[in-house]
């Protein structure tokens, strides 16, 4: 579950009063209560309530252990309590106020094998009912996850015609704004603005009012200065050349300074502006807008030009990115040009170029300062079409360039697909994924316009899919990646954000970063729906996956134990004394601001524990001592836990960090652990120990 509020929010209450399995009715208690950092698990005997809490957002999902011994679909009856209007929707059902909605839909059940299956919600009696199958119960390998998502929109569904939305990051975590077109009338469209907070829609106004048509804005920010900036394609009249202007307003505020001209169109007609921020707190910090002039019919070129925090204009003349008679449309520029060091801080540009019958993608790298650092360079060129091209911010890093990664969509033969690359400055640094190939995506649909942003750690890649590849029906998803090694890795693929029967072309993403939060995990996505004359704007928020996770239960699901010795849900075979020893893992798990812990209870005597670290994370436990082992691969002795009350923590104080025990690369890696532990007594097999559950743990930058 996904759910996002404000202070001002309306409130809703949310109760179990109901698990069956068939005709069996499970019996539901409390039964305790812990916590591990940000998550809260709550015991309640027939499943697991699992919540990941931050100050702005709370994520759920449900737990099934052991596959239920009665047999017949599991139905989940959840009641709910609300300010909100509770009703049907295509997809499941909505919470719906003056304010917004909050869409409770596509339920995902997630296997311990990582099978995904999507099941039904629906709306029954004060609250809405979650129904597995029982098939997918009888074939499932557990734990089973139930994961329905609480997705909040804010939302302009008037009659007005609303489009081309655009989103960005905040000066503080779980903040964006939004900005998006009004149309007032077929030749004046106006700009208006918008803070969100948790997705929920705060303060707004009008950036512009006038009888000019201001188009497909694009908004920053500037975190030192606390202001948006908001470029647009301007035409004064029906009839003029475009021009570049640009308001800034102050975030979280309605006071904005006054409407700036950034480029007239003395050099040619401007369109298809963009504008990255800045999100350092130590001056000197910028904005920088892009745009295309039109030279002649077939020469357009990539302008840019600095503006200061409050939309004054750096400089006496545009910045010259692309400026030769090549056909270049399209530009994108990062949302942000990282976090400092400011010796590496660059946004990244990229563009589409007509090269006769197909299109090619380009790309360049400005510095903090305006000054280019990587001067144009092609990055792609299929003999295909490779179109609407998307960069994303760098990636953390403490010296030296950094990478990112350039997404566009692509014709493959017979319909089109996401394509991704990793770069340090010009150079691949990985070879190109098809992103639609990789996630399984149907290869009969078409999709398109990819936007990606980073927030420091991983990717996070929005795009448009065809439903029964109908030429007006795209819906909307989101694919997160990161870099192991050389390549690409998908780590949550072809996630459901927003789907009706209208038309999702195009979903900017905008990462959660700032300069004190290193690797948030929530993106802000902004979109219009369309068919014919209608059009509405919606956001919503995307969490990405965790990081790190356990696995390696003794209940069954990773393997036999050695002589039967089973242990309870999430907990290793059992041991002499309790039902299994626990490995869990809690803190940051960043290379360069590791704060992560592993913590070992539930075992035996003493005085000491074994922490080790495998490269590999086994599919299945293998029988070793009265346990079973699951970090393979090159192992790696960590360090000693000292034991107290049957628990251990890692790194105590004074212990170096995991990451430097475990000698994890700068750019990260994949890693398991486990926790090796005496148990003298005469128990289960000749063997005098046993081992923990594991944790298996993706290192981020």
């Amino acid at each position: 579950v996904r759910r996002h509020t404000s202070r001002n929010a309306p409130r809703s209450i949310e109760t179990f009063a109901a698990v069956r399995v068939g005709s069996s009715e499970l019996a539901l208690a409390a039964h305790g209560v812990t916590r591990t950092a940000a998550n809260v698990s709550i015991e309640r005997g027939a499943l697991r309530e699992v919540w990941r809490l931050t100050p702005d957002a709370a994520e759920q999902t449900f737990v099934l252990a052991h596959r239920p011994a009665a047999s017949g679909s599991l139905r989940l009856h959840i009641a709910l309590e609300s300010e909100l209007t509770i009703q049907s929707a295509e997809h499941g059902l909505e919470l719906v106020g003056e304010r917004g909605s909050v869409a409770i839909s596509d339920v995902f059940v997630v296997d311990a094998a990582g099978v995904r299956t999507q099941v039904e919600c629906t709306l029954a009696d004060k609250g809405f009912s979650i129904e597995v199958p029982a098939a997918v119960l009888a074939s499932a390998r557990y734990p089973l996850v139930v994961d329905p998502v609480y997705s909040t929109h804010a939302l302009d569904t008037t009659t007005a015609f609303m489009a081309h939305p655009d989103i960005t990051n905040s000066t503080t975590s779980g903040s964006w704004a939004v900005v998006y077109e009004f149309a007032y009338s077929s030749t004046d469209n106006d700009l208006y603005t918008q803070d969100l907070v948790g997705g929920v829609p705060q303060t707004g106004v009008w950036v512009d009012t006038t009888t000019a048509s201001w188009n497909e804005p694009h908004i920053a920010c500037n975190a030192l200065f606390g202001t948006y900036l908001t470029v647009a394609d301007v035409r004064p009249t029906g009839s003029s050349l475009g021009q570049v202007w640009c308001r800034a307003r102050v975030v979280g505020g309605t006071f904005q300074y006054a409407q700036k001209l950034v480029q007239n169109s003395s050099l040619g007609s401007c369109r298809s502006t963009d504008v990255g921020g800045d999100p350092a707190l130590v001056s000197p910090t910028y904005f920088l807008a892009i745009w295309t002039r039109q030279a002649t019919n077939t020469d357009w070129d990539v302008h840019g030009r600095l503006i200061d925090g409050d939309g004054t204009l750096i400089g006496t003349t545009p910045i010259f990115i692309e400026n030769t008679t090549a056909f270049d449309l399209l530009p994108s520029i990062s949302k942000t040009d990282g976090t400092p060091p400011f010796a590496t801080q660059e946004w990244n540009l990229t563009w589409q170029r007509i090269v006769g019958s197909q299109t090619d993608i380009w790309g360049a790298q400005i510095h903090w300062d305006g000054l280019m650092t990587t001067p144009p360079f092609l990055i792609a060129s299929s003999g295909q079409n490779d179109q609407f091209p998307s960069a994303s911010s760098l990636l953390d890093g403490a010296s030296g360039p950094r990478p990112w990664m350039v997404t566009y969509d692509r014709y493959v033969g017979s319909d089109y697909d996401i394509i991704a690359k990793a770069l340090v400055g010009s150079t691949p640094i990985t070879p190109e994924l098809n992103v639609s190939v990789m996630e399984g995506a149907d290869i009969y649909e078409n999709q398109l316009h990819p936007n990606v942003d980073s927030n420091g750690q991983r990717f996070a890649l929005a795009y448009c899919e065809s439903y029964n590849n109908a030429p007006a029906d795209y819906d909307l998803y989101v694919a997160t990646l990161h870099i192991e090694g050389n390549v690409l890795v998908i780590d949550e693929a072809h996630q459901l954000m927003d789907a009706s029967s209208l038309n999702t072309d195009d979903a900017p993403i905008a990462c959660c970063i700032a300069d004190s939060s290193h690797g948030n995990p929530y993106y802000g996505l902004a979109w219009s729906t369309h068919f014919g004359g209608t059009s509405d704007v919606y956001t919503g928020v995307y969490s990405e996956p965790s990081s790190y996770q356990s696995f390696c239960f003794g209940d069954g699901s990773w393997g036999n134990c050695p002589c039967s010795n089973s242990g309870a849900a999430g907990k290793g075979c059992a041991n002499s004394t309790t039902n299994g020893g626990t490995l869990t893992g809690s803190g940051s798990n960043f290379v360069s601001g590791d704060t992560f812990a592993l913590s070992a209870s539930n075992i035996p005597g003493g005085p000491v524990c074994l922490y080790f670290q495998g490269s590999i994370a086994g599919t299945g436990g293998v029988a070793f001592g009265d346990g079973l082992l699951c970090a393979n691969g090159g192992v790696l002795r960590i360090g000693f836990g000292t034991l107290s009350g049957g628990s251990a923590i890692y790194p105590a104080f004074g212990d170096a960090p995991i990451s430097v025990k475990g000698g994890i690369p700068p750019a990260g890696g994949t890693r398991a652990y486990q926790v090796w532990y005496r148990d003298n007594n005469s128990f289960c097999t000749a063997a005098t120990f046993n081992l923990t559950s594991a944790v298996g743990v993706l290192w981020l930058r």
